[in-house]
């Protein structure tokens, strides 16, 4: 089967992409951004990274996880597991600018 922009699955993970996006450009705008603020940024941004070379084919996915070795349904699996990564750090991300004090620019 091929992946289409129109599978539930694919429709999450550009919303978790496009909100992680979001976070960063606000982040970024904080004036003075704590060490721990600004690895949030890095790993959400290496998070970003993996989902983005797992789409376009510059990793595979068992080079990140494993146990899809033999998974027939490994770039989909990854995709999705990616996309959690993403969410989930931009959740940190989320929390750590709001606790800055610092909002940075308003968002959209």
């Amino acid at each position: 089967m091929t992946a289409t922009f129109t599978e539930p699955d694919t429709l999450a993970e550009l919303a978790a992409m496009e909100r992680a996006a979001s976070a960063c450009i606000r982040a970024g705008f904080i004036t003075w951004p704590s060490p721990e603020l600004r690895a949030a940024i890095g790993r959400l941004a290496d998070a970003m990274g993996v989902y983005s070379d797992i789409r376009s084919d510059r990793l595979h996915p068992a080079s990140e996880w494993p146990d899809l070795e033999h998974e027939p349904e490994a770039f989909h699996v990854a995709l999705s597991r990616a996309a959690q990564d993403v969410a989930d750090l931009t959740g940190e991300l989320e929390r750590l600018t709001a606790e800055s004090g610092d909002e940075g620019i308003e968002a959209a």
